[in-house]
């Protein structure tokens, strides 16, 4: 018998990340070709800051043996920038890029350890820090800006509805086209880089929620915004869970808490709320959810498990809600940032005394 590893994996860390640029460029072609160097400038500058401080962060808080140029941070960057405004200062998307990594990812230990979604993490501390900038309305007045196309009269075909499908620039720079989401989408299923189980609930739960709704009570969103979420921050590795049955879980889930976000006045942040909320969650529903070992039956208190954790996910969405609507969100935030700085210098001493 050779000697270990017995089992080796057939992808390199690299080479999946390869596979989600490539998914995420015809987003981007999208993008810069809606608004050119405005949103070049937006999705450069989350690069760049992102690259930047994955290296240096990298360098002083993990060591230099441990920083990888591995794509992770490239990725980070250019979905910080898909969940923005093509209008957003750089400075913003500076500082947005930079705590995306610094709070999303190398505070954690790295890249895998993460418990929540870097990107993400990222947009929230914009908001927090920059609420006057990342809340005003004319952040998002993006129609005048839009390259040599009035999106109100380009028309690929004879349908108005089938052509904004294909191409919509309104929103934020990733939600732009149905089309080239969706053929991300299908592009890392077929490399087998997500799985349809987290999206298809995800997508399902929401349209059965809304139309169960009373007529006249029906919820807004951004279907682009969405389908993005969808594919591409939801199924996050790190921060998603492994096994079927807790993925069909995570996805359910996700969408009741969106709807129950969306029901309650959440605009612009639901989606951003959903999924941190659901990451948080993401290590209790995969022991939950994990299957039975061969040769043992059920578990009897699987359910009772299961409601216990509907439930929490519910409470904590329902403290998010009255967070927002108390205007003190930003206060979790600042609360975060705290935690980890605070859990990073307790493990520094530990090392430390360790050390004598």
């Amino acid at each position: 018998m050779n000697s270990s590893p017995f089992i080796s994996a057939s992808s390199s860390t690299r080479s999946v990340m390869i596979d989600v640029i490539i998914a995420l460029l015809p987003l981007l072609v999208i993008a810069l070709w809606a608004f050119g160097e405005r949103a070049f400038v937006v999705v450069i500058s989350c690069i760049l800051s992102c690259l930047l401080v994955n290296v240096l962060s990298g360098y002083v808080i993990l060591n230099k043996s441990k920083v990888s140029m591995d794509g992770s941070a490239i990725i980070t960057g250019i979905l910080l920038a898909f969940t923005l405004s093509p209008l957003t200062p750089w400075y913003v998307c500076v500082f947005g890029g930079s705590m995306a990594i610094l709070f999303g990812k190398i505070l954690w230990g790295g890249l895998g350890k993460n418990r929540f979604n870097p990107a993400l993490v990222g947009r929230e501390f914009m908001t927090a820090f920059f609420p006057f900038i990342m809340n005003g309305g004319s952040l998002w007045d993006t129609g005048l800006y839009v390259n040599n196309i009035d999106p109100g009269e380009y028309k690929i075909f004879l349908s108005g509805h089938f052509s904004t499908i294909i191409y919509n620039p309104t929103g934020a720079l990733g939600e732009y086209s149905l089309v080239a989401i969706s053929l991300g989408g299908i592009y890392l299923l077929i490399r087998n880089r997500i799985s349809w189980h987290i999206p298809f609930t995800f997508l399902v739960t929401l349209s059965l929620v809304q139309s169960l709704l009373p007529i006249g009570n029906t919820i807004q969103f951004s279907t682009g915004g969405v389908l993005l979420g969808a594919v591409f921050m939801a199924t996050d590795m790190p921060t998603s869970p492994t096994h079927r049955n807790a993925k069909l879980y995570f996805g359910m889930m996700l969408g009741l808490v969106i709807s129950l976000l969306l029901y309650s006045g959440v605009h612009h942040v639901y989606l951003s709320y959903g999924i941190l909320i659901m990451n948080a969650f993401m290590k209790q529903i995969g022991e939950v959810m994990k299957p039975n070992a061969w040769g043992h039956s059920f578990q009897k208190d699987t359910l009772e498990k299961i409601g216990q954790t509907s439930f929490h996910i519910l409470l904590i969405t329902f403290s998010v809600i009255s967070l927002h609507k108390a205007d003190v969100i930003n206060w979790l935030i600042f609360g975060y940032a705290g935690y980890m700085l605070f859990k990073f210098y307790d493990q520094t001493q530990f090392k430390t005394r360790a050390l004598f």
